[in-house]
């Protein structure tokens, strides 16, 4: 299970991944953070990533899956903080 966890900070997002062994911390703009998903799905499963995302950003990463990942969108873990 990979889990990302993504927060609001001043104009831009601080977005954790984290595994079993490893924790990562970026900060990054809104577009960024649509590419890191978008290669996130390349690189693992997309129902193996459990997302914890702030409510501004429920509709853009949600329209985001459904558009790279179509049959998959409701199968995602996506928890709104």
């Amino acid at each position: 299970m990979l889990t990302v966890k993504i927060s609001r900070e001043d104009v831009s997002y601080v977005v954790e991944v984290m595994t079993q062994a490893t924790l990562d911390v970026k900060s990054m703009t809104v577009k960024s953070l649509h590419d890191m998903v978008y290669t996130l799905g390349r690189l693992a499963h997309i129902n193996d990533v459990h997302f914890f995302i702030p409510s501004d950003l429920e509709t853009s990463l949600v329209k985001s899956l459904q558009v790279e990942y179509p049959g998959e969108v409701y199968e995602h873990r996506i928890t709104v903080q």
